[in-house]
């Protein structure tokens, strides 16, 4: 009995859930924005499982980009139509990471250059502000050519970073929205 009262009580909030993990994978929105849009009209929904709902969805997107955005930007780089959208792309993700390709490329050794890129797409997509997100982190290490075993996890620390701090960022400014 005690278990079809927790599967009614989750499937009567699956669309509410399933609206949290969606949101956060919209570009822009993610999971640091959704968290804060998403508490004031899912009431029913805690601060715990929203934020693990948030990061759901930024744990998808980070998954699904990691894997795709290559082959992707490479065959779109070879057709007519898409070409200079793809050297736009490329560009304004070579202009975030220029600095910290700078920083890599004057490392010593093989292992200091891994970390230092790991923890740039780290702190890149921690940093909670528009443009710094999962979307834009994944391209940047993408074209840094950082491998997936690296760039997955430091994408998700990121935004786990980012999410946290609007949490901290909403209950000093709109007084406990979310907690």
């Amino acid at each position: 009995m005690v278990v079809l009262s927790m599967a009614a009580d989750f499937f009567s909030r699956f669309w509410h859930q399933l609206a949290v993990i969606l949101l956060s994978c919209v570009p822009v929105i993610e999971s640091r924005y959704a968290i804060i849009l998403c508490a004031p009209v899912f009431k029913e929904i805690g601060t715990t499982e929203l934020i693990i709902l948030t990061q759901i969805g930024s744990c998808l997107t980070a998954l699904i980009l990691l894997l795709l955005l290559k082959p992707v930007m490479k065959w779109m780089k070879s057709t007519k139509l898409f070409k200079s959208l793809i050297e736009k792309i490329e560009h304004h993700g070579n202009n975030k990471g220029k600095k910290l390709q700078g920083k890599i490329d004057s490392s010593t050794t093989k292992a200091a250059k891994i970390w230092l890129s790991v923890i740039g797409v780290f702190v890149f997509v921690a940093v909670p502000l528009p443009g710094t997100g999962v979307w834009t982190g994944c391209l940047v290490a993408t074209l840094l050519d950082i491998r997936f075993r690296y760039a997955f996890p430091a994408v998700v620390a990121g935004s786990i970073c980012a999410t946290m701090i609007m949490v901290l960022f909403s209950e000093i400014f709109f007084k406990g929205i979310i907690l």
